[in-house]
């Protein structure tokens, strides 16, 4: 009896100690430039705190639909400023229109030796983003 009851206080203790070092991060597929921007730079920080983060895309109600190519370009974007960090994917769950779950989780001893080589990840981010700069605003079609 006491060693099931032990037991049961050290799986609580587990579960409490993850949900502590768990951040969630819910996104629309069809997410405006500027506000995925803001959700990057969250992300990021998550991740440099050691965090573990869960990135849910899923289509909002009342929001207009992604296209396809939209909703890969989302999930690239993800996985590449995940390794700016260094941090890796490692669930990724469900597909396009419906949810998709990714988890990404920093790898410390690759991120030592990057920020040695290649200077901090807040300078490796903004490179990123430089490089990535806004997409042009789509030109609607005249008729």
């Amino acid at each position: 009896q006491a060693s099931v009851a032990k037991a049961e206080d050290e799986r609580q203790k587990e579960w409490r100690r993850k949900q502590k070092n768990l951040k969630e991060l819910e996104i629309n597929w069809a997410i405006d430039w500027h506000d995925l921007k803001h959700r990057l730079d969250r992300f990021l920080e998550f991740l440099e705190k050691g965090k573990r983060v869960e990135v849910t895309l899923a289509r909002k109600r009342k929001s207009r639909p992604a296209t396809p190519e939209e909703a890969n370009a989302l999930v690239e974007r993800f996985l590449e400023c995940a390794a700016v960090v260094p941090a890796k994917c490692v669930t990724r769950r469900g597909q396009f229109p419906k949810m998709m779950m990714l988890a990404f989780e920093q790898n410390k001893l690759e991120r030592q030796q990057m920020d040695q080589r290649d200077g901090s990840a807040k300078e490796r981010y903004e490179a990123l983003l430089e490089s990535q700069k806004a997409p042009p605003p789509e030109e609607e079609e005249e008729q």
